[in-house]
This record gives structure tokens, sequence and C-alpha cells, in this order.
């Protein structure tokens, strides 16, 4: 009995284990089907998936439920979003229940997902659409999906998640994130519990940085009340850094749509080391070394109800209570600060909002920093007061702070700057309401940095404030061997600070000695890495809400190998666009006057136009002092000589400001009054397949060329130019890639091919020109030459060649002028021969008159048919019709 018992559980473990091992292979294709059909169908996005893959026991965690396992999932977007991949994962499991497989019912049951290594990055772009904004619309007829969640655990590993939405420049990126959650979804009251890590959080607006890869440790358990749709916080505490914030309440949906909450949280400790830890560049240095004392207090509360346009009240405290901090390593401290601040808003509009800061201070070592603000109405009409006043010795940074080796920081600044105003009062200058005064000074200052490309030196500096605008009295800077000196006006100061739209308007005139545009340029990937946070893109923007216009004057300015003099000009900055206008230069050996727009306003990428007049510029010079003319016009560096042009064209710009050549389209007019071309290898190898020596070295004298340049390639209207009696077109393209394809046209005297005559004669013979036969030479040939490969490898092929006339005129009759030429020739000879036997035959006369001419005029008539009979059968002989 015990024999049958144990054949039959063996019998059953066999059976068992097969149809574990059968059941992936016996759905795996049906639905790994069903994932791709539901992909597509439920997304208008490009989707690429690896590997699908079903298992019961590759992913024994999820035993006896079956494993789905989908490897290097992307979700790509559309249109303007073609470029950026929403969603990219290395693999994606989801536990489908497994007797909903079995059964294969609709919809299967998903128990469990985990992602590994998903990379997500939501775009808001400048238009205000969203890149995942991808759900395609299902009509009443559509079928449901073959997947519910019955969820059980969710888990992230090493997940990296961006935000970046360029309508409020607010950018969020979260980098190592780990989720691993624990709950049933099947019940309709549950607990969610979780413990989330995150490596660092990095949170930017406006270009202000307010967390910089802070590290997030958050365990916590959260009630799910399903049919009531109402989450209660429990147990919940959350680390940023070293600050953590105990947290409590309830958030509750309603059937309307709107939410409801009542949320309390404060800080889990007192110790003033806390707080600052928030503080992105004094945590990245050395914390744990720190040393400090000192209290404060954070604490708040969200209570009420959330729905469009409506907030709950909420009202937030942080005040500091005598902090310090030292580092160990360094002699000075920071020490006394003080601070109060509430944020309050009793409900409702967020223009309720009051932010209030009525004492700031602080010892900087032994210079004391004091201030207060106070915000309200930040929607319909910010009304703020400020106030600031302080002296620093910059040097003494380095005493108190722990700079990055190879920085160095000196000068004296002075601020002292009050400030209380509303924003209708600076929209309507209304300047009686206003209060502005004070200034901002700067005395020696230099800052090095390794993430600098060149130092930065002020020697002087000074801003004054007036209700109506700010008055920028001096301002001697140095970068690198670069110098400016600046002085002007900027109106709509505060009111630019204040409010949103606000327009920042103002003169601005400008002039420098000397400016190595190279070392603002050379290292413009140092820079990426302070900005990678804020923008995916790495050019340079031109500001939005600026109206600034100005005169520049440079004496000199070095960019890439030109070196540029005596230049003038005007500038306008607006609506996120550079405008020169009318700038003067020398340079080249010649002068130049451009007029050039740079905006940044549409699109990923810069856009540029430009339009110049050049006069007397060396060719050689430009080819050795400008690099887009290596890429688009490398013969010049085969010719002596000068050149005046005009161009008009619209680039996109690169990052380092120059041209993408790709996308430049546009014409040009290059006028060559006098110039020599040698030592081309193109011209050479032409001159060896022809054997016409004159075109070794060519002159040029009072050509035009005119070009239209389209996405980078430049396309050559035909032009002429002579060699001697030499007559040459020339006509086709050339690309930035050095690809070229022209074609050369020659006319070439016959009497003048000397060396040339017997390969023409060859040419000739494989090419021959009809009615050209039997000797029979053209007055002037024409070569036609095929030219492609690239200018350091050309190819020359020879076309067909044609015939002309001594006027250049095609030789269409050739063979039957040459028949008239040579009778009408003969008949003079002829005639010629009559006369000559007349004149003969009257010397004769007093003898033999009338005899004599008789037999002379026999004579003659005999000569005449014979000389008519020979001409005609010798063109018999040579044409055969």
């Amino acid at each position: 009995m015990r024999k049958k018992i144990l054949i039959g559980l063996i019998s059953f473990i066999t059976i068992l284990l097969i149809a574990i091992i059968a059941l992936p292979f016996l759905f795996k294709d049906q639905i790994a089907t069903m994932v791709k059909t539901e992909l597509n169908k439920s997304l208008n996005a490009k989707i690429n998936v690896g590997n699908i893959d079903l298992s019961i026991i590759k992913n024994i965690r999820n035993f006896p439920n079956i494993t789905l396992n989908i490897e290097d999932l992307q979700i790509i977007g559309k249109d303007q979003f073609y470029r950026d991949t929403l969603i990219s994962l290395k693999s994606l499991d989801l536990a489908l229940n497994i007797m909903s497989v079995i059964k294969q019912e609709n919809p299967m049951k998903i128990a469990s997902i985990r992602l590994d290594k998903a990379n997500i990055h939501a775009i808001v772009d400048r238009q205000g659409k969203s890149n995942w904004d991808i759900s395609k619309a299902k009509d009443a007829k559509s079928e449901s999906s073959p997947f519910s969640l019955s969820l059980k655990s969710l888990i992230l590993k090493d997940a990296n998640i961006k935000y970046s939405d360029y309508t409020s420049n607010l950018f969020i990126v979260l980098n190592g994130l780990n989720h691993d959650a624990n709950a049933d979804f099947t019940q309709d009251i549950f607990d969610y519990s979780h413990k989330t890590n995150i490596k660092a959080v990095s949170f930017s607006q406006n270009n202000m940085s307010y967390l910089s890869k802070a590290i997030v440790q958050y365990d916590g358990v959260l009630k799910i009340e399903q049919k009531e749709n109402k989450y209660t916080i429990k147990e919940n505490i959350i680390h940023l850094n070293e600050l953590g914030l105990l947290v409590n309440g309830w958030l509750k949906n309603q059937a309307d749509g709107n939410m409801h909450m009542d949320i309390t949280f404060k800080a889990d400790k007192s110790e003033f080391k806390s707080i600052i830890s928030m503080i992105p560049a004094i945590y990245s240095k050395d914390f744990k070394d720190i040393k400090t004392s000192g209290s404060f207090n954070l604490q708040g509360s969200v209570k009420g109800l959330y729905k469009k346009d409506w907030y709950p009240n909420f009202n937030i405290t942080l005040d500091v209570m005598d902090g310090k901090f030292q580092y160990p390593s360094l002699p000075v401290a920071v020490s006394k600060v003080n601070i109060k601040s509430t944020i309050t808003n009793p409900g409702g509009s967020l223009d309720k909002t009051v932010v209030q800061m009525p004492s700031i201070s602080m010892m900087l070592g032994d210079e004391p920093i004091t201030g207060k603000m106070q915000l309200k109405t930040p929607i319909s009409n910010p009304n703020i007061e400020l106030q600031a006043k302080g002296k620093l010795n910059l040097g003494n940074v380095s005493k108190f702070y722990p700079l990055t080796p190879g920085t160095k920081i000196t000068g004296l600044t002075n601020i002292d700057l009050e400030l209380k105003s509303t924003q209708s009062d600076l929209q309507m200058k209304r300047f009686e309401n206003i209060t502005a005064l004070g200034y901002l000074q700067m005395f020696g200052f230099i800052y090095e940095s390794k993430d600098m490309p060149k130092p930065i030196q002020i020697s002087q500096f000074e801003m004054k404030f007036s209700p109506s605008y700010v008055d920028i009295t001096q301002c001697k800077t140095k970068i690198g061997k670069s110098d400016f000196d600046l002085t002007g006006r900027l109106d709509n100061l505060v009111g630019y600070v204040l409010a949103k739209n606000e327009v920042l308007t103002g003169n601005i005139n400008m002039k420098s000695n000397y400016i190595d545009a190279n070392e603002f340029l050379a290292d413009s990937n140092a820079s990426k890495n302070a900005a990678s946070m804020q923008t995916s893109d790495d050019y340079f923007k031109v500001p939005a809400n600026i109206d600034i216009s100005g005169v520049a004057s440079i004496n000199k300015l070095k960019y890439d190998e030109l070196n540029i003099t005596e230049i003038s000009g005007t500038i306008n900055v607006k609506n996120e666009t550079a405008i020169l206008n009318a700038t003067k230069a020398n340079l080249l050996g010649g002068n130049i006057q451009i007029n050039g727009v740079y905006a940044t306003k549409n699109g990923d990428k810069p856009t540029g136009s430009l339009s110049y007049n050049i006069t007397s510029f060396d060719m050689r010079q430009v080819f050795a002092e400008v690099t887009s003319v290596k890429k688009l016009a490398p013969i010049l560096q085969y010719i002596q000589g000068e050149f005046s042009s005009d161009m008009d064209i619209v680039t996109k710009i690169n990052p380092d400001m120059s041209p993408d050549l790709n996308s430049m389209t546009g014409t040009a007019k290059f006028s060559i009054p006098n110039a020599t071309i040698s030592n081309l290898p193109l011209l050479e190898k032409i001159a060896a397949l022809t054997k016409l020596s004159q075109l070794s070295n060519l002159q040029l004298n009072n050509t035009v060329l005119n070009m239209k340049i389209d996405k980078g390639r430049v396309n050559v209207t035909p032009f002429n130019f002579k060699a001697g009696n030499t007559n040459m077109v020339v006509s086709g393209s050339q690309g930035i890639d050095q690809s070229i394809d022209y074609k050369l046209s020659i006319d070439v005297p016959w009497s003048e091919l000397g060396a040339a005559t017997g390969a023409v004669d060859k040419l000739l013979q494989s090419s021959p020109i009809a009615g050209f036969a039997n000797n029979l030479k053209p007055e002037i040939i024409r070569l036609n030459l095929l030219i492609g490969g690239s200018f350091k490898n050309p190819s020359v092929k020879m076309g067909k060649p044609e015939a002309l006339k001594g006027d250049g005129t095609s030789n269409s009759n050739t063979v039957k002028d040459a028949a008239k030429e040579q009778i009408n020739q003969l008949q003079d000879q002829a005639k010629e021969a009559v006369q000559n036997a007349i004149d003969s035959a009257k010397r004769q006369a007093e003898q033999k008159a009338e005899e004599v001419k008789k037999e002379a005029q026999q004579k003659v008539e005999q000569k005449v048919e014979e000389q008519k009979t020979k001409v005609i059968d010798q063109l018999k002989k040579k044409l055969p019709w």
C-alpha cells in the first residue's frame, strides 16, 4: 500500500513538473503576441521590444505564478518628441496569476511588477505639450485590455527619473531610485508598506537650485481604503539628507474629483546641523565632520479642500536660534545665525499666501549680515518689502568654507539696499509709491576655479538703485585676457526680478581693448556639468523678457585664427534674440560690414542669419584663419589674390557658436579682380589628362562667382575665365564633406593645341565629331570634362568634344561650309590664272595679237575645265555622297 502511495506521489510530482515546464511553452507565443499588440494598440509612440519570455522557474520568487519577462523595452515619442525616449528599461517582470493563464481569462491578472534599471524622462516642451501624452483614444467598440492589476508587490530597482518642464523652467532629477512595496490590492482595505531610497535628488527652477543630489530615505505605511478613496499616512518618516520629517494625516478623493486632506509634519530633531544639511553647498563639503551648535524649529500643516484653483489652508514655520557651524580644518565659524520665517495661507487662492521673514542675521567671521523680507499677494500683484545690509571681505571665505582645490576668491563687497514696491506700481510707473534706494559695490574681485574657463576679475563695480531704474556707474571687468568696460542703465530691474512676465529694458554700452573669444569657446564642455541639471540643451540661450540695446566698440577681437580690429556697431537683445546692426570691422586685409541675428526662441537648436559685405580680402589668409572656409571653399589655399563678397545665409548654430554647415542655406557672390591659381592638384590632373600646359597655372581677371548654398552644399552657377586664348566655363557643386561634382568646358583654338594635339586627335578618334573626317579640323575644339570625387582625391573624365567656329558658335554645317570654301578658293585661283594669261597675251599682241588671243583663250578654257574636273574628282574622293 505504501509502495502504491509512493508511486502515486512520484507520478503526481512528475506530472506537476512536466506541467510547470510545459505551461510557458504552451502560452509563450500567444502572450508575447498579446503584449506587442496591446502596446501598439494603446500607445501612439515608437515601441522597441527585445526578448519576451515566459517562465515559472526562471523567477522563482513569483512561484506559483508565471513570470512574463520583457527585456530592453523602449518607448520613444513621435512628432516633436521623436528624438526623446520616454521610457527605457533593461527588464520588466510581470507575475501573471497561473490560473488566469491556464483558463485564458480575459483579462489575465498581474500579481506583481518589477522594473530593473528603468530610465524615465518626462518632458513638457515650451508650447506646453507633454511627451507622455501618448495614449490612443478609445471608442466604445474598443476591446478591454487583456491584463488587469491584482497587485501584491511593486519593485523598482536602480531607476532614474527626470522631469523637465520648459514652460516653468522646472527640472527634477531622481537618480538611483529603489522602491520595494507590498500590498494586497485585491482587498478593499489594506496597508501599502514600502521602503524607498533615492541616491540623489536634484530640484531647480528658474536657474535656482533648491536641492542638489540630496539623499532621500522614506520607509512608511499607507493605509488605503479603496471604496472610500481614502489614504491614511501611518508610521511615516521622510529623511532628506540629515533632516527627518514626521508626517501624519490623511487624504481623501471625493466623487466630484475634489480632494480633502488633513496633514501635519514636523522635524524629528531640533539640532541646527539637520537643517543646514539642506543647503547643497554645505552638505557636499565634509558634512559629517562639521561642528555645529544651536537649534531650529520646523513644523507645518495642510488642511482643507483642494480642487482646481482652490487650495487648502497651510501654515509653515521655520525658526533658527543662535545657529553656528565650523569646519574643523578652518579657523573661522559662521555664527549667530538667527532666522524667523513663516509661510501662511488661510485657504482658497494662492494669492492669499504671505511669506514673512522679519529677521535674518548672521556673522561671517567678524562681518555681520542682516536683512528682512515680506511678500504678499504673490499671484495678482506681488507686494515685496526687502532690506539687506552688510560688508564682506571675500578673501575670508576660504577661512570659514572649504573651497574646491584650485579655487580662489578675493575682493570686497558692500551692499545696502532697501526696497518696497508692488508690481502694479512698477507697471504703472507710480514711482512716488516705490522705495528703491541703496547700492551694491565690488572692488578688487578675483574668482578662479577649475569649473570656469578663465579667471574673472572685477576691479571696480557699482550699481545704484532708484525707484525707476538701476544705474551701472562702472563695471571694469577682465575675463582671462579679455577686458570689458560697461556702463549704462537698466529700467524695471525690480519688476523683472519680482514678476514672471515683466520685461527688463535698458541701454548698456561696452568698450574693450581686446577680447579673445577662443577663451570662452574652447572649454565650452567645462560648464556643462554645472548646467546639466537645469536643461538638456548645451547652447547659449538669449534670456527671455529682456529688451536691452547698446553700442559696442572693440579695438581687437580674436576668434579662432581670426584677428579682427576696429569693431563698432549696435546690438539689441529682445524676444530671446540678439540682433547685430551695421557692425563694421577690419580683418583679413580688408573690411567687413555685418548684419546678423542669433535666436533661441524656437526649436531645439539656435538659428542664425547673417548678411555681410566684404571688400579686399586676401584669399590665402581667409583659408588659413577661417575654419568653416576649409570645408566650404578649400580651393582658396591655392589662389593668390583678393576678393570681395556679399553673402546672405541662414543656419543652425552649434553649442560652440560655430555654424552648423549641414543646415546652412543662402546665397553668396564673389568678385575677383585679379588672382592666380597655382599648384591646384585638380588643375594639375586636368593638365596631365589634356596635355594643355596652360592649365597648370591660371590667371583670373574680373571673375564673378554666384553661389547658392542649400543645406551645406554649395551650388555654383556657370562662370567663365581665360588662360590666354583658351576660354573655360565652370559649373557644379561641392559639399562640406569635400565632395565635388563639377563640369568644366575648355575652348582651345586648334592652332594653339601644341603638345595637346596628339591627345585631342586620339579623343576625336574615340569620340568623333559628326562631319569631321579625312583630317578636317575645327577652328576651335571644346573639351568637356566631368570632375568628381573630392578635393583631396579628384577624379576627371573626358566627355564628348564639340567643334566651334572662330566666334565661338557651334559648327552644325561644318562639312558643307568646308566644301563651299574649297570650291570658291579654286575658282579664285582659276580666275587669277586667266587674268595672268590675258596679260601675257597682251605683251605679245604686236606680233600675233589675234592669233595668240584665240590660242590663249582656248588654253584658258581648257585649263579651267581641267581644274574644275580635278576639283570635283578630289571632292568625290573626300565626300562619298
